[in-house]
Formats: structure tokens, C-alpha cells, sequence
């Protein structure tokens, strides 16, 4: 974590991100989610309005957005409630992926059984059409789109959207407007005030980083 506590210079910065940038990025994202640090630095950062370091507020913005992400999808899929409410709880299984020989036997499994109900569901409509080829395949193809489609139909209601999947989508998609430190301050400003009116929740630090961002950028126009 820089010291803010001391006067920095003010920072110029590229269109790619610096080494240095990109490491202090990421150690706050780390710690984003514990809120203490980010929080304190921003607090400093804005009661000092002759300090200008964009890099250190691109970093801030990012950890405090990633942790509100991060918080919102721990609540989504979280198998756990209390007096009806979700709550959060850590995401398992995003540590580790399964094994892409197992994805690759199960998707050959998959494969198999399918072409079996196929076979069948052929001989079955042969014989219903008295052998005519062509309207055993008429009725094959009617049969199995008609599974197919029962199948999509059942996953979906056993399935449903869980509440404020679609709020953390929008969320993440905020959050990839700060893949890059010269990221536009007033968009990602309204984009913010946006998503806050569809029931959004972020750091009021957030907004008030991006204001000043958004002023300073606009004297510099």
C-alpha cells in the first residue's frame, strides 16, 4: 500500500499500465474485500485535494468495486439462509475447476448415451412406419426435438434465476471498465449512479473518487 501520509508527486500514467500500477492493483484487490485498507487510503487521499495520483485512485476504485462483486456473488451462491435471507458464504469450487480429462469423459458419456436414444428412437419409428425410411427419420427427428426441447424446458424450472444474478452481472460488467488505468471517469461515474438506482451497493467512496477524477479531467479538457 503506498504512503499517502506523504505528499506524492502528481502521476502521469499511459495507456497500459505500469508494472508498479499493476502490483498495486492487485495487492488492494486482495485486501479489497476486508474493506480497512482501501477505505483508509481513499479517506486520506480525498481530504488532501493538493495530493493528484491517478494511479493510486485507479487502484482504490478497483479494489473497492471488486470487493462489493465479490460480496454480492458470495450472497447469490450462497446455499445457506437465515430467516429466509441468503447469506454470504464463500464461493467453493472457484478455487479449482474439475479436471478437463473428467469434463471430457463425461461430455464422451453424454455423447454415447445420446446416440443410443437416437438408435432407438430410430428402430422404434422404422417400425411404426412399417419400414419407409424416410418417415422413420421424419418421425426420429420429430421425437428427438421434441425430447430436447422438454429437456431445456425441465432445466429451466428446476433451474431458476437465483435473486440478484443478473444485478452481478451488470456489476461485473462495471467492474471491466477498470481494466485500464486511463479509464473514462465520467462514464464509469454514471454508469455507478446507474446501477445504484437498479438497487446496486458501493462504497460511497467510490462515487466521491470518481467525482473528483471526473472534475479534474474535465479542467484538463
Amino acid at each position: 500500500m503506498p504512503n499517502i501520509g506523504a505528499t506524492p508527486e502528481a502521476t502521469s500514467y499511459s495507456s497500459q499500465p505500469t508494472n508498479k500500477a499493476t502490483e498495486s492493483r492487485c495487492q488492494l484487490r486482495f485486501v479489497g474485500a476486508q474493506w480497512h485498507a482501501p477505505v483508509d487510503a481513499a479517506h486520506r487521499l480525498l481530504s488532501r485535494p493538493e495530493v493528484s495520483s491517478p494511479t493510486l485512485e485507479w487502484a482504490l476504485i478497483d479494489a473497492l468495486v471488486h470487493a462489493e462483486c465479490l460480496g454480492l456473488a458470495q450472497i447469490v451462491h450462497s446455499n445457506k439462509t437465515m430467516l429466509g435471507m441468503p447469506l454470504a458464504t464463500p464461493l467453493e469450487g472457484a478455487q479449482a475447476a474439475p479436471g478437463a480429462m473428467r469434463q471430457w469423459l463425461k461430455g464422451l458419456g453424454e455423447l454415447f448415451v445420446e446416440g443410443l436414444k437416437l438408435v432407438a428412437t430410430f428402430f422404434l419409428a422404422f417400425a411404426l412406419t412399417q419400414g419407409e425410411p424416410q418417415s422413420a427419420w421424419i418421425v426420429t427427428t420429430g421425437i428427438t426435438v421434441a425430447r430436447w426441447l422438454r429437456k431445456a424446458i425441465l432445466w429451466k424450472q428446476l433451474n431458476p434465476p437465483k435473486p440478484g444474478a443478473e444485478l452481478l452481472l451488470k456489476m461485473a460488467t462495471f467492474y471491466e471498465l477498470f481494466k485500464r488505468p486511463d479509464f473514462n471517469a465520467g462514464a464509469a461515474r454514471d454508469q455507478l449512479y446507474r446501477l445504484s438506482a437498479e438497487g446496486a451497493m458501493f462504497s460511497p467512496w467510490v462515487a466521491s473518487l470518481l467525482d473528483a477524477r471526473a472534475r479534474r479531467e474535465a479542467r484538463q479538457a
